[in-house]
């Protein structure tokens, strides 16, 4: 079944938004592990942890998926050699403007424009 189409931005906003929540539960959460007294609180912040990190590993996921690179693991090394070698290969378009090399250089001496004629009538 295909996935539903979500608009980009507001999904990779969530994605971005959500991870921050995450972590702070995580680590909530394995403090309130270090704490537990019996063995089912214990099971039961095990479990939650297990949520947790999941909802982490589905968020980095989506941000990856959304920011068009591929899944963890899915490229072959010839693969990544290859992207490695398009990247490297593109021109800096963020950087000034470098002139690649220097106009041709003449003897000729460098003469004023002509003056001006103006019809006078």
């Amino acid at each position: 079944m295909p996935r539903p189409r979500v608009h980009r931005p507001t999904a990779l906003v969530q994605a971005v938004d959500v991870q921050p929540i995450l972590h702070r539960a995580l680590l909530q959460l394995g403090i309130d592990f270090g704490n537990a007294q019996n063995t089912a609180e214990r099971q039961r912040i095990a479990a939650s942890l297990a949520k947790t990190t999941e909802a982490w590993r589905t968020a980095t996921t989506e941000r990856r998926e959304i920011l068009g690179k591929p899944r963890v693991g899915s490229l072959s090394p010839a693969e990544r050699a290859e992207l490695r070698r398009r990247k490297q290969k593109r021109p800096n378009t963020s950087g000034p403007f470098v002139m690649r090399s220097a106009p041709p250089q003449t003897n000729a001496p460098v003469t004023a424009p002509p003056p001006l004629q103006t019809s006078s009538g």
